[in-house]
């Protein structure tokens, strides 16, 4: 969380001064492939493009958040639109996210804060029998949202984790389940319990958007 917390202090101040260069959001066509290329850090760091982009797309984009961490209507899954910006030379991908919230700002006439709510989250601790864990130093790949998990093991450092379970059992399965997987295969056990979670409120939100 502490990520989300840096990046909207970074708003209070360079807000006003980040803007792309030129900007085109126009609605969506119905049955288009959905796809998003360039922007920093990619081969095309001057121009992003976001093609049959759910408004919802768009917002987890601006925040660097997971759906949890999204307090926005329901119906942002349901609109769809085709972005394409262009960037100032050297933008770095804080400053993209910037100006993705700018963008909204003006044409959305977005208005949104944060606030910290208590949500339904997995706290992971250290079973009784230690860790099954390899430290790695090279970075890992986000795993993809879902149910928040909160670190509660004491243990610092990167580590790849590879588990293997039974999703939906059975009377004829024999595979485990996630939880007795987590503790066999990882020494680490997962709990349901409630944590205060940062969270982008999104306060008023248009459905279309104003000129280009």
């Amino acid at each position: 969380m502490r990520r989300l917390a840096v990046l909207l202090l970074l708003c209070g101040s360079a807000f006003a001064q980040l803007a792309f260069e030129v900007a085109s959001v126009k609605p969506s066509q119905p049955d288009t492939p959905g796809h998003m290329t360039g922007g920093p850090g990619t081969a095309d760091p001057g121009r992003w493009t976001c093609t049959h982009c759910s408004l919802f797309a768009l917002l987890t984009q601006a925040y660097a958040v997971f759906e949890y961490q999204l307090q926005i209507p329901d119906w942002t899954n349901s609109v769809f639109f085709d972005v394409v910006a262009k960037l100032p030379p050297g933008a770095t991908r804080d400053e993209f996210r910037l100006m993705l919230q700018r963008l909204l700002a003006e044409r959305f006439q977005m208005k949104a804060h944060h606030e910290s709510r208590e949500q339904s989250v997995y706290e992971v601790t250290v079973a009784k029998v230690g860790p099954k864990l390899h430290q790695v130093t090279e970075p890992i790949p986000a795993p993809p949202p879902g149910q928040p998990v909160v670190d509660a093991t004491g243990l610092a450092g990167t580590y790849p984790l590879m588990l293997s379970w039974t999703a939906t059992p059975r009377p004829d399965d024999v595979g485990p389940t996630l939880f007795q997987a987590v503790e066999d295969q990882l020494g680490l056990k997962l709990k349901p319990a409630r944590a205060a979670i940062e969270t982008i409120v999104v306060d008023h939100l248009e459905k279309t958007p104003s000129g280009n």
